[in-house]
């Protein structure tokens, strides 16, 4: 059974098993805790719980790179190269997946509207910067859907 508790003005879920490792995560909402804590339960009970190892070990660029080589050639647009290669000059790709929150993202997003790139001193369109977060967010489901790397 899951320990759900509050912790200042979040929710902590504490979930210990002798036979799995200690798993524990926090959320804004008890309705969100005791969500998790069912689900991550049920699937440490039938096996088929997936952690973050995977994702403790690959960084950003690494999964940008497989992306490149694996879905990239097989697209019908011509320009993944080119938005892949601009997502890379950003510090962002240095991070592992398991780092990876969605501030960052959004950051990473600023940084390119405001024009912040340390190798790129000239404005971009937001259309660029949409492309770019789509690939993001293609490459994402795919490494969590085909690839096994679970990003919390």
């Amino acid at each position: 059974m899951a320990t759900i508790r509050k912790k200042r003005e979040k929710w902590c879920v504490e979930i210990r098993r002798s036979f799995h490792k200690h798993l524990s995560k926090s959320f804004i909402t008890k309705q969100d805790a005791q969500r998790w804590a069912r689900e991550t339960e049920h699937l440490i009970e039938i096996g088929q719980y997936a952690g973050l190892s995977e994702a403790n070990k690959t960084t950003l660029k690494q999964l940008l790179e497989r992306y490149e080589r694996e879905v990239s050639p097989r697209r019908r647009t011509t320009s993944d190269k080119y938005l892949i290669r601009n997502i890379m000059q950003h510090d962002l790709v240095n991070k592992l997946l398991a780092h990876i929150s969605s501030k960052d993202i959004a950051e990473f997003r600023d940084a390119r509207l405001n024009s912040i790139s340390q190798r790129l001193h000239s404005k971009v369109s937001v259309s660029s910067v949409n492309h770019e977060l789509s690939i993001l967010c293609d490459f994402i489901k795919k490494a969590i859907n085909k690839w096994c790397c679970y990003i919390c």
